[in-house]
């Protein structure tokens, strides 16, 4: 699509060859015609853009200019470019172009955003274009002459038909001017070129020599050679006749053929490409195209043993054809290679040393081999770029080194790539689409690994194609999710190995680390809700932490402390605690410690009488039968009475023999005195039943021993019962006894209302340390809970429940599913596929068997190595459907948060079925038979169905930003946008409907066909309110048909047809020709396609007046409107012009083409013209003949009169 015009200017200079040069032109004339995509025309004025490229590259634009308001005829535009090439000339840009590839033009309809295909430009843009004469109208004799602002064919000389008359002689001539006949005398010195023709007489030369040549000695003296010698730094040498010679020659000058300046050579010029020149030959071809292999000079390349004062300019040529290099001129093949060259077999160069520049143009270097370049620095790279010789590569000691301005930028070695930061480097990655699954930094080997840039000013961090991390605009850091609530926010767990520093305004710090060795791992979970003024921070054995309030009661424990620890007055029995040197206590303090711990539980127990203190042997006295009191004591093993000399009344004043209560001694401490012989006893380490047995109480310390309040059993089916107030120490009363191993009321056993419990600690079965409250434990077996339900008179719930009363926190009842590989002294982390857990469903089977049967499950497993950062898991909910017994995989959860419901593998969010299952992959049923309302929201999108208020059971989409029904299909299968009860397969809305691309159908089986209706409300009665576009057949023609009704629902008819076969009626349903319009047409101009590339058997219109004589010009009327005209009637028309007439191949009514009269009329008036201008030229000879005859008459006559009066 497309032509080129381009100005050449030519010139006749020098004595040996004429030289065409071409000078392009810095703009184009374009024609082009747009066309639609079913080939209509484009209708104008248009805005167009135009892309100018190589052929060999369309991707880069090389000029571009944008054109507004182009008009079109038909389609047809033309247009002066005047492109815009950056900083080169359009001349440059063309010149560039190397054949075979060529420029190509693309052109972008703007206005409507269509870009047509780039159009090669058939005009070689690199090609020189020599204007025939024959083209140009010119006549014999002429020739191509440059007026100065154009070429036009001009004559050569004279005006009597070219044939030279005389010669005048000019300087170095003599003889004088020759006439027809004659010679001309040339004098020796006088002559310094001599060519040879017709019209040089060659009898004052030397007689000729076939295939010699005419050389001077200098002097003026010319003779004829066979063989021309070479002169070369003073070395002679000689090349055979017609061999090639050496351009370069200075000494001697080759006359061999051509035309002297200013000599006219007949004949045309041809059209040469870029790479050739144009070369005179002796005829008759006097010219032809040849390779320019050999326009070189002494200057550009030495001859043997010379030097070169140039470089090698190969611009974008290759240097090729070497079919057999030599180290020599090849003169045969018209190749030059000197002795620093040498080339093997093939077109590749060997080794070279360029003296100055290698300009490799835009080709390649292929084969085997290599180029070695200098070194060079960052100040001086070896390779750089004539624009910017400072900036390019060089070699930094085996590393890759980039300058730019001659500053160090970059360096690149094997591995690593520095930038020069003293220069403030950026490393910026391109455009593209990049995103979690293809990052725009990566790595080879896991290319969806890395870095990419999310959004502005986000960057995302990406592992296995999924984000893991990114960094927000305003600095803060999110890992696992999107936002961020502060300058770090993670999505789950956080491991730290080390401190956590917290620094405070006045910067120091807070430092927060674990123990140097812990020897398991345990967690706290904190509180849920704030704190209250006066709370405390307390944990539960689980590790969660809760705010409480202290309570007022006295303090039953004391640790050791550094700071001190005072008291209210009253609390203890004895010294304040206060502040000891080493976080120490005073005895004193613990003494009164302890007897306030025991004034308290005397008096808490109403089954004990008040105890005295110890005294200074430890032992207990007693003055009454089960009452204690002073310091005595009496029983089965020792009935002796014993007193320490306090004067109590009653007691014996003799003091016990020493043998009997002996002062314990260093070690004794925790004994208690035993009888150890006759008359004497020891301090000993007593067992239980030495005091059980002593104070009465029935010892239990095996199977089947029994209190005689109950049975207490370490086996069998007996129970253990206790008094409903458990004591922490010895309760003769009640006959408990509480031994030195349990300490505190919280490590004993309780009952009440029949339920027996511990207040803390943790129970163990198969294990004596249990971790949780309590615990089951087995080797090498599947321990189990089990909770039964034997049998039920009504509706039971056998199960376990976990209850949490927060009471502010953030706890919640769980159930931990513990798996781990090796033994619990070695475990060993989980691995890929290994299970995790589950939670199993199962039914009895059968009838009278207790065999039960899994039915449903939820299952866990590994889906990956577990490691301390990394414990991906999945999860699948499986049923085991009608028929079977096996359990089938309904939904899985894996762990990058895809779930698939019937999809064991998803790989979306939510992916439903796998494309073997039923076709129901999604229900949401209506809540309720009052609310008929089925739907499901996307954000603030709703997609329902919706079956309120008339039971329709409409679909719908509801935008909830706006408040607005988008879209209802309704259960009649009509579509509304923008309206909530469509009455049509389609109803749009108030609006606008666009179809960006593609097509809009519209199907009908009818022989009105599909239909489109546009209907205007505002107008009403007789109006025409509705217009309706028919695809019809059958009897209403084939083809568009536009058809009226009026607001009161009168067909109008239809008012314009466009057929099948591309004829357009208006007012007619039956068009004939392309276009026929049945009445008036009115428009400002008519065009008449008439292009003479359109048209053949071009010839000028025969007896144009005898045929416009034949024409009869009548007045009519129409016979439907009764409308008066003037015209033709096409019959008779047909008579004369048959060419101008139309027959209906239909209806058989014929038409005439009035425009096509107006060449009739034109030929007509020229022959009229003409021929009235011979007769006047005719007659004006006629009246000059009759003049003269009447002037000779005069003159006779005045000579008659003359004679007459002479001779009377």
């Amino acid at each position: 699509m497309g032509k080129l015009s381009r100005v050449f200017y030519h010139f006749l200079c020098g004595s040996l060859i004429a030289i065409i040069s071409a000078a392009y032109a810095e703009s184009l004339s374009y024609s082009g015609r747009l066309v639609n995509t079913n080939g209509s025309p484009v209708m104008g004025p248009v805005d167009l853009k135009f892309d100018l490229a190589s052929t060999a590259n369309t991707s880069t634009i090389l000029c571009t200019q944008q054109i507004t308001n182009v008009s079109l005829t038909n389609g047809v535009f033309h247009v002066k470019l005047d492109l815009n090439c950056g900083a080169q000339t359009l001349s440059q840009v063309l010149g560039s172009i190397i054949s075979p590839d060529a420029a190509a033009i693309r052109v972008t309809n703007e206005t409507a955003s269509k870009s047509y295909s780039f159009q090669s430009l058939h005009s070689v843009p690199s090609a020189e274009i020599a204007h025939g004469l024959s083209k140009l109208n010119a006549n014999n004799n002429e020739v191509l002459t440059w007026t100065g602002s154009k070429w036009e064919p001009k004559p050569i000389v004279g005006a009597t038909g070219g044939t030279v008359t005389d010669i005048t002689a000019g300087t170095g001539l003599s003889g004088g001017t020759i006439t027809n006949s004659g010679t001309i005398a040339i004098a020796n010195g006088g002559v310094t070129d001599t060519h040879l023709a017709g019209n040089i007489s060659r009898s004052k030369l030397a007689a000729g020599t076939a295939n010699s040549v005419v050389v001077t000695n200098g002097s003026g003296v010319m003779t004829e050679v066979s063989q021309l010698p070479v002169s070369n730094g003073g070395t002679g040498s000689s090349t055979a006749a017609g061999a090639r010679t050496n351009l370069g020659l200075g000494d001697a000058a080759v006359a061999t053929i051509g035309y002297g300046a200013g000599q006219v050579m007949p004949g045309e010029v041809p059209m040469c490409l870029s790479h050739q020149k144009l070369q005179m030959n002796l005829g008759p071809t006097f010219w032809s195209c040849v390779n320019d292999n050999d326009s070189l000079d002494a200057t550009k390349l030495p001859l043997t043993g010379g030097t070169m004062s140039g470089a090698i300019a190969m611009g974008n040529n290759q240097i090729t054809g070497l079919a057999a290099p030599t180290l020599g001129t090849d003169a045969a093949t018209k190749d030059y290679v000197d002795t620093k060259v040498s080339t093997a077999p093939g077109d590749n160069l060997g080794n070279h040393t360029a003296t100055t520049n290698l300009a490799l143009g835009s080709n390649n270097i292929t084969g085997v081999g290599t180029i070695s370049i200098a070194n060079g620095a960052w100040n001086s790279p070896s390779i750089n770029f004539t624009s910017s010789p400072s900036t390019g590569f060089f070699n930094n000691g085996g590393i890759i080194g980039f300058s730019a301005n001659g500053s160090l930028s970059m360096n690149l070695s094997s591995s690593t790539l520095i930038m020069n930061g003293s220069f403030a480097p950026y490393l910026r990655l391109g455009g593209g689409t990049f995103n979690a699954s293809n990052p725009t930094y990566a790595f080879n080997g896991d290319p969806d690994t890395g870095i990419f840039n999310l959004s502005t000013d986000i960057l995302g961090f990406t592992t296995g194609g999924v984000e893991k991390m990114r960094i927000l605009a305003t600095g803060e850091v999110a890992i696992g999710k999107s936002t961020a609530a502060g300058k770090l926010d993670v999505a789950g767990d956080v491991a730290l190995e080390g401190a956590v520093r917290f620094k405070s305004d006045n910067a120091n710090y807070v430092t927060l680390k674990a123990p140097a060795s812990l020897g398991a791992t345990f967690n706290y979970t904190l509180p849920l809700t704030a704190p209250t003024a006066g709370q405390v921070l307390s944990s539960s054995a689980a590790g969660v932490m809760s705010w409480i309030t202290p309570t007022s009661s006295p303090i039953t424990t004391v640790f050791g402390r550094t700071g001190a620890v005072t008291a209210t007055a009253g609390d203890y029995s004895g010294a304040l605690i206060t502040n000891t040197p080493a976080g120490t206590i005073a005895a004193s303090t613990v003494q009164g410690a302890i007897d306030e711990l025991a004034a308290e539980k005397q008096a808490a127990d109403a089954t004990l009488t008040s105890l005295a203190a110890y005294n200074t042997n430890g032992i207990l006295v007693q003055t009454a039968a089960d009452t204690f009191a002073g310091r005595s004591i009496s029983g089965v093993a020792n009935r002796t009475s014993v007193t320490n000399g306090n004067g109590v009344s009653g007691n014996p004043t003799v003091d016990i023999d020493t043998n009997l209560l002996p002062s314990p001694a260093g070690g004794d401490a925790g004994k208690f005195l035993k009888a150890s012989g006759a008359n004497a006893s020891a301090w000993t380490a007593l067992a239980a039943l030495d005091i059980t047995s002593a104070l009465g109480f029935t010892p239990v310390n095996k199977a089947g021993d029994t209190l005689s309040s109950g049975t207490f059993s370490f086996g069998g089916t007996s129970l253990l019962q206790v008094t409903n107030n458990p004591v922490n120490a010895t309760d003769v009363t009640n006959k408990q006894y509480v031994d030195g191993q349990i300490s505190g009321a919280g490590n004993q056993w309780g009952l009440a209302s029949g339920n027996v419990y511990r207040s803390t600690g943790n129970v163990g079965i198969g294990t004596s340390t249990p971790g949780a409250q309590i615990e089951v434990s087995a080797v090498n077996l599947s321990p189990r809970v089990k909770v039964v339900n034997t049998s039920s008179s009504g509706v039971r719930y056998p199960g376990f429940s976990g209850v949490n009363f927060t009471g502010g926190t953030a706890g919640f009842p769980v159930l931990d599913l513990l798996n781990s590989r090796g033994t619990e002294a070695a475990p060993l982390p989980i691995v890929l596929g290994d299970p995790l857990g589950a939670v199993t469903a199962m039914g009895n089977q059968n009838s009278g068997s207790t065999a039960f049967t899994n039915a449903a499950q939820i299952y866990f497993s590994a889906d990956g190595n577990f490691s301390a950062t990394s414990t991906p898991a999945n999860i699948y909910f499986r049923t085991t459907p009608a028929g079977a017994v096996n359990n089938v995989n309904r939904m899985t959860i894996t762990s990058g948060g895809l779930v698939g419901i019937g999809n064991s593998s998803p790989n979306a969010l939510l992916s439903l079925g796998d494309g073997t299952s039923g076709d129901k992959l999604l229900r949401i049923n209506e809540t309720s038979a009052t609310h008929k309302r089925a739907s499901m929201m996307l954000g603030q999108w709703e997609i329902g169905q919706d079956s309120q208020p008339n039971n329709t059971r409409d679909f719908f989409i509801f935008d909830g930003f706006q408040s607005q029904q988008r879209l209802v299909i309704g259960s009649s299968g009509n579509v509304g946008l923008g309206v909530n009860n469509p009455s049509y397969k389609l109803h749009v809305g108030p609006g606008n409907f666009f179809l960006e691309s593609g097509h809009l159908f519209v199907r009908h089986n009818s022989n009105e066909g599909g239909a489109v209706r546009i209907q205007n409300m505002q107008k009403t009665g007789a109006l025409v309110n509705d217009w309706v576009i028919y695809n019809m057949t059958g009897g209403y023609n084939n083809g568009l048909a536009f058809w009226r009704y009026a607001a009161d629902g009168t067909n109008l008819g239809p008012s314009m047809n466009l057929h099948d076969n591309g004829n357009v009626g208006i007012g007619t349903s039956a068009p004939s020709e392309r276009l026929e319009v049945m009445g008036n047409v009115k428009g400002v101009a008519f065009l008449n396609t008439s292009d003479r590339r359109l048209k053949r058997d071009i010839a000028s219109i025969q007896d144009p007046i005898e045929k416009i004589k034949q024409l009869h010009g009548v007045t009519y009327k129409w016979k439907e409107s009764g409308e008066k005209s003037v015209g033709f009637i096409a019959q008779e028309v047909e008579k004369v012009f048959p060419e101008l007439v139309r027959t209906d191949k239909v209806t058989g009514m014929k038409s005439v083409q009035y425009s096509n009269l107006v060449a009739v009329l034109v030929e007509g008036f020229k022959k009229q013209y003409d021929q009235g201008e011979k007769e006047k030229a005719e007659l004006k000879k006629e009246i000059d003949r009759l003049k003269a005859e009447n002037e000779e008459t005069n003159r006779r006559l005045d000579r008659i009169e003359k004679a007459l009066q002479k001779h009377p």
